[in-house]
């Protein structure tokens, strides 16, 4: 009678062991499929945020440009509202060029981060895509009004 309670500790501690060695892989698994998540996430967000802040400069000159039309067209030129437009224009470029200061460099290596500061940079740069998302809708819904 005692053999079966020797072979059933024998057996249950094989299945531990086992278990163990089973879940450490499947740990580290996780840990490389996370790891290359978050990588291909801040590239796609690189990628993305580098597009915009490309574009938002002939999107705002193309807007300004409408806008002038428009005004001249109108007799409007030397309105309050023009010298207006103008001052959010001026403003709007001025943050533009400090949003691109921000903005990380477009071949920047990130190999070697840890996935918490990999996270860190992901939610760093998607406070810029946001304000590059704001200008980028402001200056679209402009063009769509004239």
């Amino acid at each position: 009678m005692s053999y079966v309670g020797i072979g059933t500790g024998i057996t249950g501690a094989i299945t531990g062991i086992f278990g163990a060695v089973v879940a450490y892989l499947n740990h580290r698994e996780v840990h490389k499929i996370r790891t290359l998540d978050l990588h291909l996430k801040l590239r796609t967000s690189l990628d993305s945020l580098h597009a915009d802040l490309s574009d938002l400069p002939g999107l705002i000159g193309k807007a300004d440009t409408s806008r002038e039309r428009v005004a001249n067209a109108t007799g409007g030129t030397n309105s309050g509202n023009m010298k207006y437009w103008k001052g959010e224009v001026a403003a709007d470029s001025a943050q533009l060029a400090e949003l691109r200061y921000r903005a990380p460099k477009a071949d920047i290596k990130f190999d070697r981060l840890s996935n918490e500061e990999l996270e860190s940079k992901l939610v760093e740069w998607n406070r810029v895509q946001v304000q590059v998302d704001k200008l980028k809708a402001k200056y679209a819904a402009t063009l769509k009004e004239r």
